[in-house]
């Protein structure tokens, strides 16, 4: 791999990874960790627990970056990532962070700008990368990392979202009709990419978020609706992965379609 785009790759991670671990513990200007929630509180947001699989995804990526510093620029799989990836991932490391920094900050404006060109990029990236031959492991291995990267950025651009939309002055919503709109829209996100991709870990992602979703209004009497609806949608997904297996074969619930 061309050793300008094996450290830009690398310098963009570490960037990155500095900033998501910083501001978990560093203020930001007058803004600190006590006052990161501000005025606003997301209406899509799960439990804490469910941001762990941040940490998942963040090995994932830290695996990928040393495979590429370590593989020489002439390996078979170097050359692979080299050509689907260019740049691409350089700048999805430089988008987070901006989003990260933006929300922090509470400019969810700019927040949902920067996720959604996050989420864009991841997508352009799962698809140049998803024809890969059955007995590739390593590559299906590297597409399985981005599908569930893919997939927990879009809950969290469905989150950003619901964070700005507050911040419209005057504007005077359902909060609990929204946030069944948005469960609505991760299901179908979720659906599509089980019956179009054949993509389980996409919807993982999903499952996780709404079992997230489900924990934190359990004991909230006033979040008994998006309680059912993460239920409801969580039905749904997990019918679409049982309707999506072939009759007569096994699937795997981390099943990626193959070529």
């Amino acid at each position: 791999m061309s050793s300008a785009v094996k450290w830009t790759n690398y310098i963009c991670f570490m960037f990155m990874l500095f900033i998501n671990l910083s501001l978990k513990s560093m203020p930001l200007g007058t803004v600190t960790k006590g006052t990161i929630t501000g005025s606003y509180q997301s209406i899509f947001d799960p439990a804490d627990f469910t941001f762990a699989l941040w940490i998942v995804i963040n090995i994932f990526l830290l695996g990928f970056i040393v495979t590429q510093l370590l593989l020489p620029g002439s390996h078979e799989l170097s050359r692979w990532i080299r050509n689907k990836t260019g740049i691409l991932f350089a700048l999805s490391c430089i988008l987070q962070s901006l989003w990260y920094i933006s929300r922090h900050m509470e400019y969810y404006d700019l927040a949902l700008i920067f996720i959604l060109g996050l989420t864009f990029i991841l997508f352009i990236l799962y698809k140049k990368l998803s024809v890969v031959k059955q007995t590739d492991f390593f590559k299906k291995l590297i597409i399985d990392g981005f599908s569930l990267y893919l997939g927990f950025a879009s809950m969290e651009l469905l989150s950003t979202y619901s964070l700005m939309i507050q911040t419209i002055e005057n504007l005077y919503l359902d909060y609990e009709l929204v946030t069944i709109c948005l469960i609505m829209v991760a299901t179908l996100m979720a659906i599509a990419f089980i019956v179009y991709e054949k993509n389980h870990l996409y919807a993982a992602a999903v499952l996780w978020t709404f079992l997230g979703i489900f924990f934190k209004n359990m004991a909230d009497t006033n979040g008994k609706t998006a309680m059912m609806a993460a239920a409801i949608g969580t039905g749904f997904i997990l019918i679409s992965m049982s309707l999506s297996a072939e009759p007569g074969k096994h699937k795997s619930f981390l099943h990626t379609k193959q070529y």
